[in-house]
């Protein structure tokens, strides 16, 4: 017959969503911002930084590699960081955290 199991999926994920290295953090108005992937494996990924009403600030693709670095040239404030991916299994991920610029 049929058997249908449901388990982790993450265990099997190359991805992990919270490996992701963002640094640094508070950074400066000028600062380079670096975003690196888990275990410096090569994907595509999306940068996305929201203000703290929820606008779009800054957005920026990154296909093929394990990092991008960038200078978002942000006031200070707090502010919500956002990475889009896809895991193993083609399924729509994300990472989220606060980054703080003085």
């Amino acid at each position: 017959g049929l058997f249908l199991f449901d388990f982790d999926k993450t265990a099997l994920s190359n991805l992990p969503v919270d490996n992701w290295s963002i640094y640094p953090n508070p950074l400066t108005e000028e600062a380079v911002l670096t975003i690196r992937s888990p275990k410096d494996e090569i994907c595509n990924f999306t940068t996305k930084i929201f203000d703290s009403n929820g606008r779009l600030v800054h957005s920026i693709e990154t296909q093929q590699k394990s990092y991008v670095q960038f200078t978002p040239k942000l006031s200070c404030g707090m502010y919500t960081l956002k990475i889009e991916f896809v895991d193993d299994f083609n399924q729509q991920e994300y990472y989220s955290f606060k980054l703080i610029v003085l």
